[in-house]
């Protein structure tokens, strides 16, 4: 079974144009394959680049989000603080202004004790030139020997002067 030569020939010649059109093409395919593998070990490369930055993104918004919870517990701490120190500076500040009335009142009363001790050293003082000016006098060198009696006579359960 051998076909005709003559009405064979342009067919035959058709065939192997169409073949070698076949194996051009399949030539051309097997170079894109390649060129796509290329592209696909590099897509697959900055996929896995893509992938890694994610990741440590992630890692890094999660970290974040930690430190950010953390700033606001130690925030809110610190307002507990802050509100605390306010009351203390609230009470400690009454307790400076009654301490101010305090001091004060003593200062006053310091005053009115020095003016009463000013009073009481004059009249100490006006007493003390009395009983020299008494003891100086005629009438008390004169009756000395009286109290001498006086004292001599006197019982002992008698402390009268």
């Amino acid at each position: 079974m051998t076909p005709a030569p003559d009405s064979s020939a342009p067919d035959l010649d058709a065939l192997r144009k169409q073949l070698i059109l076949a194996q051009v093409q399949l030539m051309e395919l097997e170079d894109l394959r390649d060129e796509l593998r290329t592209e696909l070990a590099a897509t697959q490369a900055l996929l896995a680049q893509s992938q890694t930055l994610a990741d440590s993104t992630l890692q890094a918004q999660d970290r974040t989000e930690s430190a950010r919870a953390e700033l606001q517990e130690e925030c809110t701490r610190l307002r507990a603080s802050l509100h605390q120190a306010r009351e203390q500076e609230i009470v400690l500040a009454a307790r400076l202004t009654q301490a101010q009335a305090d001091i004060v009142a003593r200062d006053r009363a310091l005053h009115d004790v020095q003016a009463v001790l000013v009073t009481l050293r004059s009249r100490v003082e006006q007493l003390e030139t009395e009983r020299r000016a008494l003891r100086a006098s005629r009438s008390w060198r004169w009756t000395a020997p009286l109290r001498t009696l006086e004292r001599l006579f006197r019982r002992p359960g008698d402390r009268t002067k």
